[in-house]
């Protein structure tokens, strides 16, 4: 009995030790997906403008997503949670 209390004492210490002595080092990934999806109407035409403006916009938004301004605040939410 005294050598199972033992064991479970040193399991515990040695658990905590080697819980702390690792910093844990965090990495995330995300995915955003646009699909373009035009409604069917009933007499279509050769004008593709709205689609040509959507992929701009879809454009300016992964340009805006990925610039350094959004980036560095989604990192100090992050390490502001710790």
């Amino acid at each position: 009995m005294r050598v199972l209390f033992l064991a479970l004492l040193c399991a515990l210490v040695f658990a905590a030790v080697g819980f702390n002595a690792v910093n844990p080092a965090y990495q995330s990934q995300g995915l955003i997906r646009i699909s373009a999806k035009e409604s069917t109407i009933l007499y279509a035409d050769a004008n593709d403008a709205r689609l040509k403006l959507f992929d701009a916009f879809v454009s300016g938004e992964v340009t805006y997503l990925s610039s350094r301004p959004v980036l560095e605040r989604a990192l100090a939410t992050i390490t502001s949670v710790d």
